[in-house]
């Protein structure tokens, strides 16, 4: 489950800062699956004021990503 408070396209029109939480709890992945439950590339991960990540669990061959990952850092992923 991820949740952010003001997501991308999101107008903030007054002066005060808003405060983004990313929650990733609970999830899994088998096999050889790739899941990512973050942004890819750059940008929003430096807006985001509070993260909770917990009792995530990738198995076998799989990879999971719960943090923001570069575009280069996740060509190397797929391409391994």
């Amino acid at each position: 489950m991820s949740r952010s408070a003001n997501g991308p396209g999101s107008a903030n029109t007054n002066s005060q800062a808003v405060n983004t939480e990313r929650i990733i709890i609970g999830n899994s992945t088998k096999g050889h699956a790739l899941m990512i439950n973050a942004q890819v590339g750059e940008g929003l991960a430096n807006t985001i004021s509070r993260r909770e990540i917990r009792n995530n669990v990738a198995e076998d061959k799989s990879t999971m990503v719960n943090d923001a990952i570069s575009l280069d850092a996740l060509k190397l992923l797929v391409d391994r």
